[in-house]
């Protein structure tokens, strides 16, 4: 996720990844584009992971504020 977190988040100005947008990444068919093909398995791995999505999204903010930080990636990887 970390790795992916700008292609993850949104527009440039963005600061976080909406979970709402993980959803609609992951129902997107397969493109048989292997970049945006490895973004689509990880929205639908990530979410399948429901505790490990819980934790992304309260860590470094607020809780049930539907956002991942990259912080809240990094708090999670050390």
């Amino acid at each position: 996720m970390l790795e992916n977190f700008n292609k993850l988040k949104g527009g440039f100005w963005s600061q976080s990844i909406k979970i709402a947008d993980l959803r609609a990444l992951a129902q997107r068919p397969l493109t048989g584009n292997p970049q945006r093909d490895q973004l689509i398995l990880l929205a639908k791995e990530v979410l399948s992971r429901s505790n490990l999505l819980q934790k992304m999204d309260n860590i470094a903010s607020r809780p049930y504020d539907g956002r991942i930080s990259r912080e809240a990636l990094r708090k999670l990887m050390g």
